[in-house]
């Protein structure tokens, strides 16, 4: 099995950067070309228009509004004139991760639906953030020196303190699971829940798009790599394959990795000591 060529595709350096320097627009747009590219959608530009649209009217419905009225006024266009709601799945499958179901059929995994509220509440300067707490559902809104908490499963109800306590007492992460989650931290989710999806349904050729991403977002990230590296030996990519271990295997001991790694790691080697016996690479005389 080999990738179809329309499967390569690469995070530029722009896209880079505007994920690192927080900026919500450049991500969302980011996230369009992206999905455009995994479901070999011709034109991303009308999935552009559909969520400038959204934009453009709820902008107008939010002008001269002070905060308080402004998310009263979100969440009744988001819930329920334009009826997106969320999915409550511990297994998303692959579609219902993916941005351009969402803005078709109003419905999706509450992880993208949370990308989606957050960037509409940007664009009509509310400061609200997703929060830590898997799976992702949650949203923080800065007001007046409080934090009030939002819930897009229950169609944007607050949290009331007893509700949030409750949370507090039951969560066993060492990490603040109310620490509002970056852009950066929000795409690296998105993959991983991208990639146990499309694992799961057998998606490779997308899946090495998505496993690429996630070793651009970091390079250092050894069980992706180690991912990577099985994945190009299935698909038969035997050279990317090779080039990925003898990365991992700089940073991991071969006795601390799995059976199947070993195997697969064995046979590459001994393709790479037949290949060259025969075909020994050239020396060049000086």
């Amino acid at each position: 099995m080999t990738l179809e060529k329309s499967y390569y595709f690469k995070m530029t350096a722009e896209d880079l950067h505007g994920i690192h320097m927080e900026d919500p627009t450049a991500f969302i747009h980011f996230l369009i070309k992206l999905d455009a590219h995994l479901n070999l959608l011709e034109n991303e530009e009308h999935l552009k228009k559909k969520l400038n649209f959204l934009v453009y009217e709820l902008q107008a419905l939010c002008e001269d509004l002070k905060d308080e009225d402004k998310i009263h006024v979100l969440n009744e266009y988001f819930f329920a004139k334009k009826g997106f709601f969320s999915l409550t799945q511990k297994s998303p499958k692959f579609g219902d991760l993916c941005l351009h179901q969402l803005l078709i059929n109003k419905s999706a995994n509450s992880l993208i639906l949370v990308i989606l509220y957050q960037y509409l509440a940007n664009q009509i300067n509310l400061p609200i953030y997703a929060i830590g707490l898997l799976p992702l559902h949650i949203v923080k809104w800065y007001h007046n020196d409080n934090s009030t908490y939002i819930d897009v499963h229950r169609q944007g109800k607050k949290f009331e303190h007893s509700e949030i306590l409750q949370i507090l007492n039951c969560n066993t992460s060492e990490q603040d699971c109310f620490e509002a989650l970056n852009i950066k931290q929000i795409f690296t989710l998105y993959l991983n829940a991208l990639i146990d999806s499309l694992k799961s349904e057998e998606l490779y050729s997308k899946l090495i798009v998505c496993l690429d991403l996630a070793m651009s977002m970091d390079e250092n990230n050894l069980n992706i790599l180690q991912q990577r590296a099985i994945l190009h030996y299935k698909l038969g990519d035997f050279e990317q394959a090779w080039s990925d271990f003898k990365r991992y295997f700089a940073f991991s001991e071969l006795d601390c990795a799995s059976e199947e790694v070993k195997l697969i790691y064995q046979k590459l080697v001994e393709m790479k000591r037949v290949e060259n016996h025969f075909f020994p690479p050239s020396k060049i005389l000086h």
